[in-house]
């Protein structure tokens, strides 16, 4: 949700399970997040510094309130 506030891409939805090699094999509780195509409009986006700060921003910021809302 809080990617969705910069309006770069289309929202493809949340995949949940274990049917990815990356997310079945791995130590740890891991999260997966793909942000865009390169063959698409979102490789201008993703080549510009300043969006992909604010790409960074949002992802830490869904991330910690994803953790204080299971708290």
């Amino acid at each position: 949700n809080s990617m969705e506030e910069l309006n770069y891409s289309r929202n493809r939805g949340v995949l949940e399970g274990n049917s990815l090699y990356v997310i079945r094999n791995n130590l740890v509780s891991p999260i997966l997040i793909e942000l865009g195509y390169i063959n698409s409009a979102d490789l201008n986006y993703l080549l510009d510094d300043s969006k992909t700060e604010k790409l960074s921003h949002h992802i830490a910021e869904g991330i910690i309130k994803t953790i204080k809302d299971k708290e």
